[in-house]
C-alpha cells in the first residue's frame, strides 16, 4: 500500500482519485453441461480456451461487439460441466453475451 501511495503522490493525485479509476462492471457466472469436458483444454490461467478453437473464436467474436466486455469458459476439475464468466458494462449485455455463447455451447458440445 506505501507503494501506491508514494507512486499516487509523485503523480498529485489521492486514494479518491484512484478510486474513480476503477469502475465494478456487473457479471455472472453460468454452469452448462456438455457430453465431455476432456475436450475443452485452456491457457495457464484458464481465462482462454486452446482447445476447441473455433469455440475461442466465437466467443472473441461475441466480446468484440460489447465495449469493456469480457466472458470465458473453463473445464469443471470434477463433473462434465462448463463455467461460463461473463462480464459486461451493463446487466442487460451480461445476458445478450452469455445467451449467444449458451447457444454456441448448447448446439455443438452439449449432451
Amino acid at each position: 500500500m506505501l507503494m501506491i501511495e508514494a507512486i499516487l503522490r509523485d503523480k498529485g493525485q489521492s486514494i479518491q482519485d484512484l478510486t474513480k479509476l476503477y469502475n465494478d462492471n456487473p457479471s455472472q457466472l453460468f454452469k452448462i453441461k456438455v457430453a465431455d469436458r476432456s475436450i475443452f483444454k485452456t491457457i495457464w490461467d484458464e481465462s482462454r480456451l486452446e482447445e476447441p478453437a473455433k469455440l475461442q473464436e466465437f466467443i472473441d467474436e461475441v466480446n468484440a461487439k460489447y465495449k469493456g466486455s469480457r466472458s470465458f469458459v473453463r473445464p469443471s476439475g470434477t463433473e462434465d460441466v462448463l463455467r461460463l464468466y461473463v462480464e459486461a458494462e451493463d446487466l442487460s449485455e451480461v445476458d445478450l453475451i452469455a445467451n449467444q455463447i449458451l447457444t454456441e455451447v448448447d448446439s455443438k458440445y452439449r449432451l
